[in-house]
């Protein structure tokens, strides 16, 4: 059933489904690997990657290697290409600020908004800081 999800691109009911199968029978090659693609469909490529690099390390068939590798693939493109068009949205705000949206160089994906609201909450104080500031209270020295 969770295949004919997949088809039709129902990403979240075959997820649905494909959790439920993999309660019964957690270490399920075709199951696991269905719902990597299954998190690819809904974006979530970082969880997919991992979904897919925890199923290289099982014993499967050639057959089954090539399919995973294949989707391995795939997610990596989609992950590059949302780092490039998320660098050329907000790449020259950033540029600005000599800060960089993968300080690391590791791709990641995710929600564009949340990670621009970590980056501009990095550049506050901390509340009580900010607060002490402006009442203008002096942040005393702890011996």
């Amino acid at each position: 059933m969770s295949r004919c999800q997949l088809k039709l691109k129902n990403y979240q009911q075959a997820l649905k489904e494909i959790d439920e199968a993999l309660k019964k029978k957690p270490e399920n090659v075709k199951g696991q690997f269905r719902r990597a693609v299954a998190l690819r469909g809904l974006g979530e490529l970082d969880e997919a990657m991992d979904q897919l690099v925890k199923l290289q390390s099982y014993r499967c068939d050639d057959k089954q290697k090539a399919e995973i590798d294949r989707e391995v693939e795939v997610v990596k493109s989609l992950q590059r290409q949302l780092e490039l068009k998320e660098r050329s949205l907000y790449g020259g705000f950033l540029e600005k600020q000599k800060v960089s949206l993968y300080p690391d160089k590791k791709i990641e994906s995710g929600n564009v908004c949340s990670r621009i609201s970590k980056f501009l909450l990095s550049m506050l104080k901390t509340p009580l800081e900010l607060l002490m500031s402006v009442v203008g209270v002096k942040k005393e020295k702890t011996q």
